[in-house]
């Protein structure tokens, strides 16, 4: 695998703070995506931390940084993301996120199970192991199936949208 170019802090930093105060303002007076209040409020993150943020003073940590990218629309994270290479960021539902993760799970247990048959055959051990990621597959793939097997009340949904009934 080609190793990447490293990625200094100070670029992260830049690219970070300017993609903030694109979207996060601090009145609502300035047509930003979220003022500095709502967004506290809806990660969780202290007002003077984001301001920490927005001014470039420092850099949130792993889980405040999802915590603003869930509450910022997705262009926030294409742009930051970028920097690794990454792109094409998409805001999924909760049932799209399962099925991401049963996706990857997949794919995870297909690349193991070719490793393992590189010799042509499973030894014991291999076959443990396989017989462990399938059954947390079959698990995570069968609760996915009950829940969108559920009814599903659609005058809740649409008042949750502010869809008039």
């Amino acid at each position: 695998m080609a190793k990447s170019a490293p990625i200094a802090h100070e670029t992260v930093q830049a690219v970070f703070t300017a993609a903030l105060r694109r979207v996060v303002g601090t009145y609502q007076s300035e047509n930003k995506h979220i003022t500095l209040r709502e967004m506290a409020q809806e990660t969780g993150i202290k007002q003077r931390t984001l301001e920490a943020y927005r001014d470039g003073e420092c850099l949130p940590n792993g889980v405040n940084m999802l915590r603003i990218m869930a509450a910022l629309p997705v262009s926030f994270a294409n742009e930051v993301l970028s920097l690794a290479g990454f792109g094409g960021v998409q805001k999924l539902s909760p049932s799209e996120t399962n099925l991401h993760l049963i996706a990857s799970q997949a794919a995870d247990y297909l690349q193991k199970h070719m490793e393992h048959m590189r010799d042509g055959k499973l030894d014991p051990h291999e076959i443990a192991k396989e017989r462990d990621a399938l059954s947390g597959l079959y698990n995570r793939l069968g609760a996915f199936l009950a829940a969108a097997a559920a009814p599903v009340d659609l005058n809740a949904a649409r008042k949750k949208r502010g869809v008039a009934i």
